[in-house]
């Protein structure tokens, strides 16, 4: 079975062990010799970007901050903080080292 670095990609959402099972397939089927540990620090910048939330979400929540309306100020900052947990869990999920 082929699998594509998109496939990785497509993937990013799913539990460590599935994505792991990607990547070990995804090595295997190009020839690659590394570990999946290895190829997870070795990428951890793809991984990231792929995994991130979509920064439209964050930039909704800053606009919503701007409004006259109370009710939608909440909602912006709520936005932004639900924004930034996230951003924070995949560096977390995806270190550097």
């Amino acid at each position: 079975m082929q699998i594509f670095i998109t496939d990785i990609a497509d993937n990013i959402h799913q539990d460590d062990e599935q994505l792991n099972d990607i990547i070990s397939t995804y090595l295997f089927s190009q020839g690659i010799e590394s570990t999946v540990s290895q190829w997870r620090l070795d990428n951890y910048i793809d991984l990231r970007r792929w995994a991130y939330p979509d920064k439209e979400d964050y930039l909704d929540g800053i606009v919503k901050l701007s409004s006259s309306d109370e009710t939608v100020q909440t909602e912006g900052q709520e936005q932004i903080d639900t924004y930034t947990t996230a951003c924070l869990a995949v560096k977390a999920r995806f270190p550097k080292e």
